[in-house]
């Protein structure tokens, strides 16, 4: 069984990477059949074994990583009904938010039949994925220019990366593998030693290296451990101050993006955007930094993308925002954002506390801060491997380490 749930994930994967070689290209749906398949096959192993402490557990918290889904789904069905949005659009939203809430199952229909080992099989299938497309660009390109691109790519830290490595850009897989890095490092903290994993991690990882994905591994696990060595009364102020950081850097990131200096501060500080700015300034017109804020709904910057590249209908719209907190913003409105902001990251880490315990919600905190910084410079929340990823870290970790065991090993 544990094969089959490898070969099911990798097709996932191989879809979600949308690879343009000399490669058969699988439909993008195919990820959320995938997530179907493994739900069914939890739910039939459910039926065989009837373990109920294991399965209390994982409702409990799978239900936690739900609420921030569930609630900006709500959010945007009030937007949709304000704004008598289109039908087409309301669906491909209404779709979005199923299918995140289909990830969280998967990850727990997986913990389920294989305990903590579903971390190392989801690892083997992010893996397994870029050696078929890796051996593809060696057939189509040579050994050599790929291992070239390689060493530049790492050496130049990914300032420099060739057309060839810029097709094992797999932004969506890469930042995924960044949560087993992160998972597997801090794992050394308590004495689990994971080494041939965190070496897999970490080779396939850099394959995609991105700048940014280093930092957020970098800051969560520095707050990660700074998490660990304070108190039980600082822990919560810890996480106090951390989440008004996040909404102090967030709204003052959305009013230069509005006012029309963050690409003059960008530039002054010398740092390459890869023209953010010049899609930023398109972008800011679509928002207002006022209550009275409505928002669009869910997923409505991919729908003027795609009706104007499919259809050409609407205004020229040069790219995706590449910015989940301005995207929310546009999309969720004022206070919607604010929700959106809170329920991802106030509310999961202090739900988990008050459920499993401190010790237990230390990687919740992890991913929620990775997650915060990969949104500053691109659309993560919605991708399929980051997800499914955090989902079965914070999972495992959480099972190993909560405050009352009811049953069940992890194993």
């Amino acid at each position: 069984m544990a094969g089959t749930f490898i070969l099911i994930m990798t097709a996932a994967f191989y879809a979600t990477a949308e690879y343009k070689g000399g490669l058969p290209v699988l439909p993008v749906g195919i990820r959320y059949a995938a997530d179907v398949l493994v739900i069914g096959m939890g739910a039939l192993w459910i039926m065989v074994t009837v373990d109920m402490p294991k399965i209390r557990f994982l409702y409990s918290i799978s239900v936690v990583m739900m609420v921030p889904v569930m609630g900006i789904g709500l959010i945007s069905m009030a937007i949709w009904l304000i704004r008598c949005q289109e039908t087409s659009f309301v669906t491909r939203g209404t779709i979005n938010i199923v299918c995140l809430l289909l990830n969280i199952l998967c990850a727990g229909a997986g913990y389920y039949m294989f305990g903590k080992r579903t971390v190392s099989y989801m690892l083997y299938a992010a893996c397994a994925t870029i050696v078929i497309i890796a051996l593809d660009l060696i057939k189509t390109y040579g050994a050599g220019n790929v291992l070239s691109e390689y060493v530049t790519l790492i050496t130049t830290f990914s300032k420099n990366t060739g057309p060839i490595m810029r097709k094992l850009e797999l932004h969506d897989l890469t930042q995924g593998l960044g949560v087993f890095v992160m998972y597997y490092l801090y794992c050394i903290k308590n004495r689990q030693w994971h080494i041939g994993e965190l070496m897999a991690a970490a080779f396939f990882f850099s394959t995609g290296l991105k700048r940014i994905d280093v930092l957020a591994i970098l800051t969560a696990i520095a707050v990660g451990l700074l998490y660990d060595v304070v108190s039980e009364k600082m822990k919560t102020a810890l996480v106090a101050v951390l989440v008004a950081g996040l909404f102090v850097f967030s709204y003052l990131y959305l009013f230069l993006i509005k006012k029309g200096w963050y690409q003059p501060l960008m530039d002054h500080l010398g740092i390459d955007t890869m023209s953010r700015g010049y899609i930023y300034d398109f972008f800011k017109e679509y928002y207002e930094m006022s209550p009275s804020f409505l928002g669009y709904g869910i997923r409505y910057i991919f729908k003027i993308r795609y009706d104007y590249k499919q259809y050409n209908v609407g205004p020229y719209v040069p790219g995706m925002a590449h910015n989940d907190i301005m995207t929310h913003f546009i999309e969720l409105g004022f206070w919607g954002f604010i929700y959106w902001l809170w329920s991802n990251t106030w509310y999961k880490v202090m739900a988990v506390r008050k459920k499993f315990g401190s010790r237990a919600s230390a990687f919740m905190l992890m991913t929620v801060v990775y997650s915060f910084v990969t949104y500053i410079t691109d659309n993560t929340f919605f991708y399929y491997s980051i997800n499914m990823m955090a989902h079965i870290t914070v999972i495992a970790y959480t099972d190993q380490h909560r405050k009352t065991k009811e049953g069940g090993d992890g194993t």
